[in-house]
C-alpha cells in the first residue's frame, strides 16, 4: 500500500472548501459548518472501514467472516450504511442520507450518539436535492482512508474548515471558534503532562483539548495517556466537537451536552464535581440570566466567593472552574472580558476571595480584536491551586498587548508572539522579550486598588499617553463646584443689594449707596471679578478635558487601521422602505431623514403590521446614511424607521453614550465616503473602513459622561 499521503493539505483544503461553497445561496454560511462536518465525517467513517477490511482480510488470508469481527474495525458498519449507499440514493436523497446517520448512531450508542448533529437533511425547502448532490460529488471525488489522509492531515483540514466557517460566521463565530494562537498561549501556559485529566466546560468546538493533544505530543510524551472531557451547551457545536476529537483519531474522551452553570454533567458518585488536572475555556462573554438564582444555594459548593450579578456570568464560570480543579496541582486558564477584572459589588468581593485564597496567579491582557464575538479587550486569568514559589505571593501581570499581527477583519498573534508570552509567564524577572511588559503586584497593593485586576491599572508602558479619564473627570468636576460655590457667593450678594442703599436720601439713591454699604459694594465687585477668574479657568480645564477626550476618542480613517472597525462595534440594521399608500392617520410614527433632523416637521404613521427590529423608542441610537450624515437619539416616543436610517444596537461590551460621541466623530470620516450625485449616501461597507481603539466598558462609560458633562458646560458658557 502507499506510504504517502494522496494530498497535499492545501489540495485538501480546497477540496473541502469546495463543498462547502456548493451550499452557497440556500444555506447560510453560519451554518455550513453543521452541514459539511457530518458528510466529511461520514466519509471518512465509510473509506476507514473498507481501509480496516481489507486489512483485516489481508490479515486472515481472505477469510470473509474472520475479516468482519467487530474488533477489526473502529465503528460498526451496519449493510447499507457505506458511501456507496448514499450514492445509490436517487431520490430523497436527504431523507436516506438521514437514515444512513441514524442507523449509524444506533449501531455505535456509546461513541456516535447524536454525534451527526441536528439537520433536517430531508428538508428540501433548506437544501435543495440539487445543492446536496453538488456537496455529495465533492466528496465522492475524495478518497479518505488513513493512508490517502493521514489524521493529522484531516485534523488540520478540518480545523481550516473550522477557521474559514468562522471567518464566514462573523461574531456568530464566537460560540464555537476560539482564534488558534489564542489556544495554543492558552494550553502552553497550563503545559498538561501525559496521563493528566484536561477539562474544557464550554468546550465549543474542542479546540482547546484537541491543542492539549498536540501539546503533550510536541514535547515527545504519549497524547494516548491524556483523559479529555467537554461540555457544551448547543447540540450541533457538542457534535462538531466529538467528530473534531474523532478525526484526530483522539479516542479517550468525554463530551457532554448541557449549561455547565446550571447542570453541571461530570460528577462523582456521592455527586461531587469531578476534578481535573487542567482546566481550561473560552466561556460566553458577560452572559446574562445565567441562573443566578440556583447559584446562591449551589449544591456544588461552588459560590463559596459570592454571587454574580444577573447580567454577568463571567466570574460564576471562574467559581465552576476553580471549583472544578484538582486540589493538589490544579491549574486553570479563562479568557475573560476586561469589565469581570475590575467591577465591584458582588464581583468584587468574588476576586477578593480568589486573590486573599492564593489562586490567582496571573492576568494577561491580550492584543486586541482578536476574538469574532467581540471587539472589547480580553484577558486570560491563570489561577493554581498550589501557588508558584517563585511569584512568592505576588500576582503576576503580563501585557502582551503590542504583540500581534495586524489582520483583514481580526488581529493574528504569531507563534513568536504566543512563545515570547509564555516565555515572559515563566520567567517574569528575567530580561523581557520586545513589547511584553510586566508587574508582580502584592496582596497588599491589590487591596489597595479594590482588588481590581485590570494589567493596566500596574504596568504603565513607554510611550504610551492615554487619558486617565477618572482623573480628569474628577479635575473638571472640582472645578464646577468652586465655580458654583463662587456663583452662590455672588448671588447671595446681590439678593441684598437693596440693602446698599438704605438709609440714603432719594438723590442718593440714584446711584450712590449710603455710607455703610460703600464697602460692602466693593466686597460685591470683588466677588464678581473672582468669579469671572474661576470662570475662566474652569473653561480652560474644560476645553483640555473635552481636547484630550476627543483626541482619545477620536476614530481613523482606513489609511491608519488601528484598533476596531465601527461595524465590529455594533448592528447596523436599516429602517423599512415605506411607501406613501402605506401611511394612515393612525398607527406608530414613521422616522423619516426630515423629522428626525428636524423636531417640528409633520410625523406619517403605520398603523399595519410591522417587524420588531423596525421599532425604536426614546434613547435608541439612529444613524442617517444617506442625503445629510448625522448620528441621532431619538427622544420623541415610540416609532418605527423608514429606510436610509440605520437603528444602531450596540454590540456586549459597547456602551451606547460611548458609541454615539463615536459615531460622532467619525462623521468626518463618512462624509470622504459618500457616493451619488442628488443623493449622497455611505455604503455598507464604510462602516469596516474607519477604526477606533476600544477601552474597558467603565472607561466607556467614564468617557461618555465626562464628554457630556463637558459639552453641556461649554454649551451653557
Amino acid at each position: 500500500m502507499n506510504s504517502q499521503p494522496m494530498y497535499s493539505q492545501q489540495e485538501l483544503d480546497a477540496k473541502l472548501l469546495a463543498a462547502a461553497n456548493a451550499l452557497r445561496g440556500p444555506v447560510d454560511p453560519a451554518d455550513f459548518k453543521a452541514y459539511i462536518f457530518p458528510l466529511l465525517f461520514l466519509k471518512r467513517i465509510s473509506d476507514n472501514w473498507r481501509w480496516e477490511y481489507a486489512k483485516a482480510l489481508e490479515l486472515y488470508d481472505g477469510d470473509d467472516d474472520l475479516a468482519r469481527l467487530p474488533e477489526n474495525f473502529r465503528f460498526e458498519v451496519p449493510q447499507g450504511c457505506l458511501w456507496n449507499d448514499v450514492l445509490a440514493l436517487h431520490e430523497n436523497i436527504g431523507a436516506g442520507l438521514q437514515l444512513i446517520f441514524d442507523r449509524l448512531q444506533e449501531a455505535n450508542p456509546e461513541t456516535l450518539a447524536g454525534v451527526f448533529g441536528t439537520v433536517q437533511w430531508a428538508n428540501k425547502q433548506v437544501l435543495p436535492e440539487e445543492r446536496l448532490v453538488s456537496v455529495l460529488d465533492v466528496f465522492t471525488s475524495l478518497k479518505l482512508d488513513p493512508e490517502s489522509v493521514t489524521h493529522d492531515l484531516l485534523g488540520a483540514s478540518y480545523e481550516y474548515l473550522l477557521k474559514n466557517f468562522a471567518d464566514e460566521s462573523g461574531k456568530k463565530a464566537g460560540e464555537f471558534f476560539t482564534p488558534r494562537a489564542v489556544v495554543r498561549l492558552m494550553v502552553q501556559l497550563l503545559d498538561p503532562k501525559e496521563g493528566e485529566s484536561i477539562y474544557d466546560p464550554t468546550c465549543g468546538s474542542g479546540g482547546m483539548l484537541v491543542e492539549s493533544v498536540n501539546q503533550v505530543r510536541a514535547h515527545g510524551q504519549d497524547p494516548r495517556t491524556l483523559r479529555l472531557y467537554g461540555q457544551e451547551v448547543q447540540a450541533t457545536t457538542a457534535a462538531i466537537a466529538r467528530m473534531n476529537l474523532y478525526l484526530h483519531d483522539i479516542e479517550t474522551f468525554s463530551i457532554k451536552r448541557g449549561d455547565t452553570l446550571q447542570n453541571p454533567r461530570f460528577r462523582e458518585a456521592d455527586g461531587s464535581l469531578t476534578r481535573f488536572d487542567a482546566v481550561i475555556a473560552n466561556p460566553p462573554f458577560s452572559l446574562k440570566n445565567w441562573g443566578r438564582v440556583g447559584w446562591v444555594d449551589d449544591p456544588f459548593g461552588r459560590s463559596r466567593f459570592g454571587v454574580p450579578s444577573d447580567t454577568y456570568g463571567d466570574l460564576a464560570f471562574v467559581e465552576h472552574m476553580v471549583s472544578s480543579m484538582s486540589e493538589d496541582n490544579g491549574r486553570v486558564a479563562v479568557v475573560m472580558p476586561q469589565g469581570a477584572l475590575f467591577r465591584g459589588g458582588s464581583e468584587r468581593d468574588i476576586r477578593r476571595g480568589l486573590i486573599e485564597q492564593g489562586l490567582v496567579e496571573a492576568v494577561i491582557d491580550l492584543p486586541p480584536n482578536l476574538f469574532y464575538s467581540t471587539p472589547i479587550p480580553a484577558s486570560v486569568l491563570v489561577l493554581r491551586s498550589t501557588p508558584r514559589v517563585d511569584l512568592d505571593g505576588r500576582v503576576l501581570f503580563l501585557d502582551i498587548t503590542r504583540r500581534f499581527k495586524k489582520g483583514t477583519n481580526q488581529n493574528e498573534m504569531t507563534e513568536d508572539d504566543v512563545a515570547a508570552s509564555v516565555e515572559s509567564f515563566l520567567n517574569p524577572e528575567a530580561e523581557l522579550p520586545g513589547d511584553v511588559a510586566v508587574y508582580l503586584a502584592s496582596r497588599d497593593e491589590l487591596a489597595v486598588r479594590s482588588w481590581d485586576l485590570t494589567p493596566s491599572k500596574y504596568i504603565e508602558r513607554e510611550g504610551v499617553t492615554a487619558v486617565d479619564v477618572a482623573e480628569s473627570l474628577l479635575g473638571f468636576r472640582e472645578s464646577l463646584a468652586v465655580l458654583q460655590d463662587s456663583g452662590s457667593a455672588v448671588a447671595d450678594l446681590f439678593s441684598d443689594a437693596d440693602s446698599l442703599f438704605a438709609g440714603a436720601e432719594p438723590r442718593e439713591r440714584s446711584g450712590v449707596p449710603a455710607p455703610e454699604g460703600q464697602g460692602r459694594v466693593a466686597s460685591v465687585l470683588a466677588a464678581v471679578e473672582g468669579h469671572q477668574r474661576v470662570l475662566r479657568e474652569a473653561t480652560v480645564a474644560n476645553r483640555a478635558l473635552l481636547n484630550a477626550l476627543t483626541c482619545e476618542l477620536c476614530p481613523t480613517s482606513r489609511d491608519s487601521q488601528d484598533g476596531t472597525s465601527i461595524r465590529e462595534l455594533a448592528e447596523f440594521i436599516n429602517g423599512r422602505a415605506f411607501k406613501p399608500a402605506d401611511f394612515s392617520v393612525e398607527g406608530l410614527p414613521v422616522v423619516r431623514i426630515r423629522p428626525l433632523l428636524d423636531p417640528t416637521a409633520a410625523l406619517d404613521r403605520f398603523a399595519g403590521p410591522y417587524d420588531e427590529k423596525h421599532f425604536i423608542t426614546d434613547g435608541d441610537l439612529i444613524f442617517s446614511w444617506s442625503a445629510s450624515l448625522e448620528v441621532v437619539r431619538w427622544d420623541r416616543g415610540p416609532g418605527l424607521l423608514n429606510q436610509h436610517l440605520f437603528k444602531v444596537v450596540e454590540t456586549e461590551g459597547i456602551d451606547r453614550g460611548w458609541l454615539t460621541y463615536v459615531l460622532r466623530f467619525a462623521l468626518v470620516h463618512f462624509r470622504r465616503m459618500t457616493h451619488g450625485t442628488t443623493m449622497k449616501h455611505i455604503k455598507r461597507s464604510a462602516l469596516s473602513e474607519v477604526f477606533v481603539t476600544v477601552p474597558s466598558l467603565a472607561e466607556q462609560e467614564a468617557v461618555a459622561g465626562a464628554l457630556t458633562s463637558a459639552s453641556l458646560f461649554a454649551a451653557e458658557v
